[in-house]
């Protein structure tokens, strides 16, 4: 049952300084949504102001789908109050809802919550997948709640926090960064226990800099001051010397192939008919064991190397955990593996894309034995500033393996690129496209960021 079903309306006007309008529902409830789009009936909803869309304009959306009870802002509540209370809709008025958010939060978090430990993952690439590995193998001996969807911003972590049942004994958090501060924000919010740094490359340089502005950034992860053990990966020599230059009492421990305390090997990687089928050997101390595992990708040997250590460390079975880590399936959009009719395979990549990803996920591609083509599906990567140019021609560069590369996105340059490269204009074009050069036993892998979709063409293979 959810934590916050215990607190009062009552209480939390109080806590947030609201004026009170008692409705039917006199508890928090929750899930708490900030989106009427995805909002379930009978949920709370909160309007908050964004620099595009005001969650205003969705207020009586949200009355509609029978909200229990809404948090709005003084300056809207006369035109929000006749509908809410012919409707009996609870209201808490405050003066700035982002604000009152990060109360809420806060006081769940700090008043409300019995929880053993808070830990937190952010890096370029691998954080929701390390996510669900933390909490399949920590879930076989704890009440794991951990981030709805890819939340990583406040907001994210703050509803996440929100929906938290009243058991919960570790919380995982994710905490993302475009700019800096981001990440200290979050952790002086919500300050974890355990931190994990997954990787850091190319991203998000637009706000960053460079990657020594993306390692600062990441780092500020190490500020919390209830740390008592931090993880990273210690394949990256700039990350290592910030992690372990950085004055501390806490226990750093890093992960990797070639460095770290915990070593990692992959013993074997292919698909089958089930879909991805990983092997990874993890040693750490005492310990050297086999782990296999659903997820696509050499990358995914970190994740799970994070997983077994963090688990063994608080007390959990070397067995508990791989029977744990065979369970975890690649979510949409990240490494989920699919067929056609016609019996080719597709690997969707589609939810976001970075250099330091979309490199892994070709290396992947390239190392496979396919007795078909192999065919390269690339949206353009964004957020990347002065650099963009510079990294969109490394990734071509890298992509010349495959038997075709179709690209989709401004980003990508428009002169010539070769025999096995085509530009389309939308993803409608790519989708017919690889209806007419599609065949039984090519594998084609989608990925590009976010905003390009590529989902779309998902949708239509799987249709072939």
């Amino acid at each position: 049952m959810e934590l916050a079903r215990f607190v009062s309306l009552e209480e939390v006007a109080e806590v947030l300084n609201a004026k009170f309008i008692k409705g039917e529902k006199t508890f928090l409830g929750t899930p708490l949504s900030v989106d009427t789009r995805t909002m379930k009936e009978g949920q709370g909803f909160i309007a908050l102001k964004g620099s595009k869309v005001d969650g205003h304009k969705y207020v009586k959306d949200a009355i509609d789908k029978n909200a229990s009870y809404l948090i709005v802002e003084e300056a809207k509540l006369d035109e929000i109050l006749p509908t809410a209370i012919q409707k009996q809709v609870s209201l808490l008025a405050v003066k700035d809802t982002s604000l009152a958010l990060k109360k809420l939060a806060q006081f769940i978090f700090s008043e409300k919550s019995n929880l053993k430990e808070v830990i937190s993952i952010t890096g370029t690439a691998g954080k929701t997948t390390t996510r669900e590995c933390l909490a399949a193998a920590l879930g076989s001996a704890f009440k794991v709640h951990s981030a709805i969807k890819s939340y990583n911003t406040w907001i994210g972590c703050a509803l996440t926090i929100a929906s938290m049942p009243i058991d919960t004994e570790i919380l995982i958090l994710e905490m993302g960064t475009n700019h800096p501060g981001e990440i200290m924000e979050m952790v002086e919010l919500f300050p974890p226990s355990i931190g994990v740094i997954t990787s850091v490359g190319p991203g998000h340089l637009e706000g960053l800099g460079d990657i020594n502005g993306v390692i600062k950034a990441k780092s500020e992860l190490l500020a919390s001051n209830k740390l008592h053990t931090f993880y990273y990966n210690a394949d990256i020599p700039l990350l290592e010397e910030a992690v372990e230059n950085y004055p501390s009492t806490f226990e750093k421990i890093g992960v990797g192939f070639e460095r770290g305390k915990v070593r990692l090997a992959v013993e074997r990687f292919f698909l089958n008919e089930e879909g991805a089928n990983l092997r990874v050997t993890v040693s750490e101390k005492d310990m050297n064991h086999v782990f296999d595992s659903l997820l696509f990708g050499l990358q995914n040997a970190y994740s799970i190397g994070f997983a077994v250590s963090v688990s063994r460390h608080l007390s959990l079975e070397v067995e508990d955990i791989a029977e744990a880590l065979k369970r975890v399936s690649p979510l949409d959009g990240r490494g989920k593996i699919g067929k056609t009719l016609r019996g080719a395979v597709y690997i969707d990549e589609t939810y976001n894309a970075n250099p330091l990803s979309l490199k892994a996920a070709m290396d992947n591609l390239k190392m496979l034995e396919v007795k078909g083509k192999k065919i390269l599906v690339l949206g353009s990567m964004k957020e990347l500033g002065e650099y963009s140019a510079y990294w969109h021609q490394v990734i071509l560069e890298e992509a010349n393996f495959a038997d075709l590369v179709v690209l989709v996105g401004d980003e990508w340059p428009s002169r010539d690129l070769g025999p096995n490269f085509v530009k389309c204009e939308s993803n409608q074009e790519a989708a017919l496209l690889l209806r007419e050069k599609l065949n039984p036993e090519d594998v084609v892998l989608l990925k590009g960021s976010r905003s390009n979709k590529l989902e779309e063409i998902i949708y239509d293979l799987r249709g072939l």
